[in-house]
């Protein structure tokens, strides 16, 4: 590294496209009084420092699932918040926003149409049912805000991985008739 001002010390910038625990060792060897001394954080010489560590983390939300319906049958869309510390996803607990928006298409019409504010469980889940007396599509989104160890993370279902994308329920309907009524 690059030494910065005039205490002789330095900085190093990480980053890491993995969660889990950094371990930062730094080494240096200089010469006083014409005696050649190495030291290392971690070792255990007295005034050295420890070696630093850095949690990289992340956190994810998934909605689910897709199907179709008759109209007027309910679909519970369910919810879950994950987050990494490192040893792969794992749902949150209890008490974090999970909010679900549905936007109707092609003639659907939810009923309740949201949106809806909850928060989780201790599953890191919520749910959120609703129907469609008209045939088409409803589509839920879903996002929250997580927060591990200071670090706030804003996840949506907006398929970018691990992310999912949202969830379509699409609803149906069909008649019959027959003609003429009288003759």
């Amino acid at each position: 590294c690059q030494t910065v001002g005039a205490t002789g010390s330095c900085q190093v910038t990480i980053t890491s496209a993995q969660t889990g625990n950094s371990v930062i060792q730094a080494s240096t060897t200089v010469a006083v009084a014409g005696v050649s001394l190495t030291r290392t954080t971690g070792d255990s010489n007295p005034g050295d420092s420890p070696n630093a560590n850095k949690l990289w983390v992340n956190a994810a939300i998934v909605i689910a699932p897709n199907a179709t319906n008759e109209v007027g049958a309910p679909h519970t869309f369910t919810v879950t918040v994950l987050q990494d510390t490192g040893s792969g996803l794992v749902p949150v607990g209890a008490g974090l926003p999970c909010n679900v928006t549905l936007t109707a298409a092609n003639g659907a019409n939810p009923v309740p149409a949201g949106p809806f504010n909850l928060q989780t469980n201790a599953n890191g889940q919520c749910q959120v049912t609703f129907t469609s007396n008209t045939a088409g599509q409803v589509i839920g989104n879903a996002s929250s805000t997580v927060t591990i160890n200071g670090v706030v993370m804003n996840v949506s279902t907006n398929g970018v991985a691990p992310n999912s994308g949202p969830a379509t329920k699409t609803f149906v309907d069909a008649n019959i008739q027959i003609t003429p009524q009288t003759a």
